[in-house]
């Protein structure tokens, strides 16, 4: 039976927050994340890792702002190893960066890079925390990622805090309710279309439902898989 793959459950938040025609839900998802109070969404760069896809990291997505390097991960689920796979992320981040901005990794003079921030957020209906932080401490590798619970049942101070994410997590919610009375693609076609009038996110679903319903769905044979 047809199921929301959980990897492009990911791929739809960052088909919302990772666009630049969206910044300003990304600065509103930044703002929320770190009890902030920014108002420019054009201060944000996105960091584009054009090799994504082939490197595993489609359901990630990063941006610059105020001297930080933000990378962001929908786990959807949680994961013990999520600080080890976001610091790798951020490798990548950061080379790309580097080439970027022509800097000389191999000269004498020193390079100042923007702080990283790693942050993973995570669907759970369970009783787990709403927010956790981990780091990965191994010898000379440190890193801290902070966790965020975004279920539509959980952490109503993040979700509150910022209306596009909230809103996501609605939709989510809807989808994974109406799979208990339809298929995947009437269930994904029934929630955007149930998205109330009011919901910020409402004209850009609908505009992109086609592509939002793809980024959902996946029909694939177990067989061919094995």
């Amino acid at each position: 039976m047809a199921t929301i793959n959980k990897e492009h459950e990911g791929y739809l938040f960052n088909f919302l927050f990772g666009r630049k025609s969206n910044k300003k839900w990304t600065l509103g998802l930044y703002n929320a994340l770190n009890q902030t109070n920014y108002t420019d969404p054009d201060e944000i760069e996105f960091a584009a890792i054009e090799d994504a896809v082939c490197m595993g990291a489609k359901d990630k997505f990063s941006f610059t702002l105020c001297r930080n390097m933000n990378a962001y991960e929908p786990k959807i689920t949680y994961s013990p190893i999520a600080p080890m796979q976001q610091l790798m992320y951020a490798v990548m981040v950061y080379e790309k960066y580097i080439e970027k901005n022509g800097f000389d990794i191999y000269g004498t003079k020193q390079i100042k890079l923007p702080a990283p921030k790693l942050v993973a957020l995570y669907n759970d209906e369970g009783s787990g925390a709403s927010s956790k932080e981990m780091e990965v401490n191994e010898g000379s590798i440190f890193a801290r990622i902070r966790l965020f619970n975004i279920n539509y049942k959980k952490n109503g101070n993040v979700l509150n805090a910022c209306r596009p994410l909230k809103e996501y997590a609605w939709l989510i919610d809807q989808i994974q309710e109406n799979l208990k009375h339809v298929g995947i693609r009437e269930a994904v076609d029934k929630a955007i279309g149930d998205i109330p009038a009011d919901f910020e996110t409402r004209s850009f679903l609908v505009e992109h439902k086609t592509e939002a319903a793809d980024i959902c769905v996946t029909e694939y044979n177990e067989a061919e898989k094995s």
